[in-house]
């Protein structure tokens, strides 16, 4: 072998093996970087009396930055010097004192979800033996402040006519507005379709809040018309936290349904032998369709059946005529019913929503006829309470008083019972549908009401009557809020433009304690009683309950200023309108949100980032390491062997060829 040869073949082996071990050595020495913020670590039981230990490698004493919203998931490592038979684990919400899970079993390498801002973490490890020893770590979740998130809004929301439409939907708040205000709501149009908050409860960290849409008793012109099939009501509903807003869009489909023929009280009849031979009855069934009309419009079938043998029977428009003498003497239980045609264009979700197909509907009512020489008059025969002057002073607002009443009427007939309280009819009973001719009034008196009330129950034969009445003096009522008897559902317009308190003092807008209210409020907010204001908006209650026990508030302070408009900085109304958010929304341009094209709002692109719940794509980059100070030493060694190399090849070269040029 040549001396070039030896030259190369060592020089590649020094090279080759010196490569090696300067990359076994980078690798053994390079260090990793980890960035500790805030947090707490508190250790317990570390190490027992018996020498055994456990040890929390993740999570860690440290701030965790994480970018998923929905979920926060921390994975969990954990190690100890003995054979450990089960792990569990405590996870604690620290900041609202919530044990999120406890004596939760798993295994090392796990993930387990966490609750946004402080997190205290206590894992126990226990032995073959039962015995265990337990450690504790806390640790902070951060994550971007994010939009006011709802859910559980259906796209498409389905009602039928003649419900009200009851629909719960949930804001997520991550801030819990805490910094912001709390979660404001606006529905647009305002117009059939109200928000109404319902309840807040607590998820994972999060504070979440149930609002309710509701509306009144949805008419046949709510869903469209007669034989429309349905209406549609596309509505936008918008969510602010305070900073951030959100918007989404449902569309509310009211389903026409068809409506039973309603048949006018026919009650009970009594006809008496006025001479021998025919004597004459006629009676009348008047019936009234929502869709089809009444008796005389044609669209009605009307049949009529009795208990015994058929008397008469009944025309296409509801008339009943009968000659009838002494043969015909008893008493016969009738029933009249009335059907309809359905409607046209019924609409493909009827079955499953409403409960019906949109076809023929029928009702029916009963009544009896008395035919008998003579009457006698019916009589109540027992009664309660048997005190007919009454008085009811610890009643609450939640109970009921009860009367009741049995009949009796010498031909056989079951009278009809009519209740009244203070002359107002407030229940009806056929005398078919009662039981042994028992009655029975359940009534709630009305809150605060302290004054002296009639209760009567008034039986008849058709012919006919007897009445009893008791005088009940009400006191003392507990008047708390009245829910069990009537629930109260408040709607609110906006807020009107706001006005300046001292310009309006003397013009009986505000009364004197109303002033005084918002005067203090400004006080307190340190305005200046030029910038002091307020607004006023109307509220019904779409119950109509008489009461105002959850009435929001119709009058609030504002910051006055002469001219309010979408630049100046301040959240108020005009234009007949409000801003939803500062200088955005309503008569302003639409506040930006997380999916209206634009980067905006903090977003790191167009709707992805910051507040977003939309992460935006990152592209993948090589990864590199960071290099410790020996690393570049030892790079700068490797450049410097070649240098040398190099340079020994050059010189072996140049001796060569001076021996080559002497040997010729």
């Amino acid at each position: 072998m040549t001396d070039k040869k030896r030259v190369w073949l060592f020089s590649g082996i020094f090279l080759i093996v010196f490569l090696i071990s300067a990359n076994l050595l980078l690798g053994l020495i390079e260090p990793r970087f980890y960035m500790k913020t805030t947090g707490k670590a508190i250790d317990t039981q570390k190490i027992d009396i018996s020498g055994k230990s456990i040890e929390i490698q993740s999570p860690e004493n440290i701030t965790y930055n994480l970018r998923d919203k929905f979920h926060y998931l921390i994975r969990l490592d954990v190690s100890a010097n003995f054979k450990v038979k089960n792990w569990k684990y405590d996870i604690i919400d620290v900041r609202h004192g919530n044990v999120v899970d406890k004596n939760v079993l798993f295994t090392p390498g796990t993930e387990i979800e966490v609750s946004r801002w402080e997190n205290k973490l206590i894992i126990h490890a226990a032995d073959e033996q039962g015995e265990g020893i337990n450690k504790t770590v806390e640790f902070f979740v951060a994550s971007p402040d994010s939009f006011p998130l709802v859910d559980y809004l259906n796209s498409t929301i389905y009602i039928c006519e003649g419900d009200s439409l009851k629909y719960n939907f949930t804001v997520i708040d991550p801030e819990e507005a805490s910094n912001n205000g709390p979660i404001e709501t606006r529905i647009e149009p305002l117009a059939i379709f109200y928000i109404r908050p319902q309840q807040k409860w607590l998820l994972n960290g999060q504070k979440n809040t149930t609002f309710e849409l509701f509306s009144k008793k949805l008419t046949k012109e709510d869903a469209g018309g007669v034989d429309n099939g349905f209406a549609i009501y596309n509505r936008i509903i918008h969510v602010n936290d305070g900073r951030y807003s959100s918007v989404n869009e449902t569309s509310i489909r009211v389903i026409e349904i068809n409506n039973a023929p309603e048949i006018r009280r026919m009650g009970v009849k009594t006809e008496v032998m006025r001479w021998k031979g025919g004597n004459t009855l006629s009676y009348s069934a008047g019936v009234f369709d929502r869709e089809d009309g009444n008796q005389d419009s044609g669209n009605l079938k009307l049949t009529i059946n009795f208990s015994e043998k058929n008397l008469f029977e009944i025309s296409p428009n509801g008339v009943m005529n009968f000659i009838f003498n002494e043969n015909h003497f008893g008493v016969y239980n009738v029933t009249v019913c009335a059907s309809d045609t359905g409607i046209e264009n019924p609409d493909p979700k009827i079955k499953e929503i409403c409960g019906q197909t949109g076809g023929d509907q029928n009702s029916c009512t009963n009544f009896s006829i008395t035919i008998a020489k003579i009457n006698n008059p019916p009589t109540i025969t027992d009664f309660y309470p048997k005190n007919l002057e009454l008085e009811i002073s610890t009643l609450r607002t939640s109970s009921k008083f009860y009367f009741n009443i049995t009949t009796f009427d010498p031909e056989g007939t079951a009278p009809d019972v009519y209740w009244y309280v203070d002359e107002k009819e407030v229940a009806y009973y056929s005398g078919i549908d009662l039981v042994g001719g028992f009655s029975e009034l359940g009534y709630q008196f009305g809150c605060g009401n302290s004054d002296t009330h009639s209760v009567k129950a008034r039986i008849t034969d058709g012919l006919a009557n007897d009445t009893i009445e008791w005088k009940v003096k009400v006191s003392s009522i507990n008047c708390e809020k009245r829910q069990l008897e009537c629930s109260e559902k408040w709607f609110c317009e906006n807020w009107g433009v706001c006005q300046n308190l001292k310009k309006t003092l003397g013009a009986g807008i505000l009364s004197d304690a109303d002033y005084r209210t918002i005067q203090d409020g400004c006080t307190a907010n340190k305005w200046q009683e030029g910038n002091c204001g307020f607004q006023i908006r109307d509220c019904s209650d779409i119950s109509l309950c008489n009461t105002s026990f959850m009435m929001p508030e119709k009058l609030q302070r504002c910051y006055y200023t002469d001219n309010p408009n979408c630049e100046d900085g301040i959240k108020n109304c005009h234009s007949r309108d409000c801003e939803f958010l500062t200088d955005c929304g309503g008569p302003c341009k639409p506040c930006p949100t997380c999916y209206d094209g634009m980067q905006n709002q903090g977003e790191e692109g167009i709707d992805c980032g910051g507040p977003c719940y939309t992460s935006c794509e990152i592209k993948e980059k090589p990864l590199v390491k960071a290099k410790s100070p020996l690393s570049y030493v030892l790079i700068s060694l490797v450049i410097i062997l070649f240098i040398i190399i190099g340079l020994q090849i050059a010189k072996i070269s140049r001796l060569r060829k001076e021996v080559e040029m002497e040997v010729d």
